[in-house]
């Protein structure tokens, strides 16, 4: 590439930058699912007979909940960032009365269910008794930190406090 002006030079290497930092997201958010189905859906037992009306199958919608926001430049730094939005998950209602709540009791937990399920033991907020779990998330910041892309405590306690993934060039 012949670059003319260093603000070409510049946006040339931002460019590179920012799909640096897509393919790392892109790559969290992938063992972020695998941690969700391996220690929300199937740890313990599965299927669950409460499931969509008894289905057996969950929706996956708490899966399907988390997306990456990809790169883009704020303050001259490169930001990527993994989000969840729980308010893409179905609500309780009458024709899914248990679904990410209890709708009898008027109990939403889409706004919650990312901590409650992210425990090691049984999970607090269940109305049948509770379910064994591991913490999805946990285990994903353990094996960011395995592999060398997180360090420092303060920001590992904000991503767990806020359960979302900010990266940073």
């Amino acid at each position: 590439m012949n670059f003319k002006t260093p603000q070409q030079y510049k946006l040339a290497v931002e460019k590179i930058l920012q799909n640096v930092i897509n393919e790392i997201a892109d790559e969290i958010l992938e063992k972020l699912k695998q941690n969700i189905i391996t220690y929300t859906y199937e740890y313990d037992y599965f299927p669950n007979k409460i499931y969509a009306n008894g289905s057996g199958e969950p929706t996956y919608e708490f899966l399907d909940s988390w997306f990456v926001d990809k790169a883009s430049i704020i303050a001259n730094q490169i930001v990527g960032e993994i989000f969840h939005n729980p308010m893409s998950m179905s609500a309780p209602s009458a024709s899914q009365p248990y679904v990410h709540g209890n709708y009898r009791q008027g109990t939403d937990r889409r706004t919650r269910l990312a901590d409650i399920l992210n425990v090691s033991g049984v999970d607090s907020e269940n109305d049948f008794g509770g379910k064994l779990r591991q913490p999805y998330f946990d285990k994903t910041i353990e094996w960011l930190i395995k592999i060398g892309i997180l360090w420092g405590k303060n920001i590992l306690q904000n991503m767990v406090l806020n359960k979302n993934f900010s990266l940073f060039m």
